[in-house]
């Protein structure tokens, strides 16, 4: 029990630490993202800001997505571990 308290207390400081990063790099990338991709698909001069928007906002729930994943799969290997 006190080899478990000790790989979860490791593994939640490894998800903190990991996820605070994710977090700024979607809050920097995600309007650089569909600001760079409304631009690059403009048509007579107008910026395509729908394709833009929809982009920025597939990677933000693609990333989202990866994150609660990636939380699953630590839960599951550090409860794995535990037991053995």
């Amino acid at each position: 029990l006190e080899l478990y308290a000790a790989i979860t207390t490791g593994a939640n400081a490894f998800l903190r630490s990991e996820y605070k990063l994710c977090g700024i790099f979607i809050v920097l990338a995600f309007p650089a993202m569909s600001v760079l991709i409304a631009w690059g698909d403009k048509e007579d001069g107008k910026w395509e800001w729908k394709n833009g928007w929809l982009s920025g906002v597939s990677f933000v729930v693609g990333a989202i997505t990866s994150i609660v994943c990636g939380y699953i799969g630590m839960r599951v290997a550090v409860f794995s571990n535990a037991r053995c």
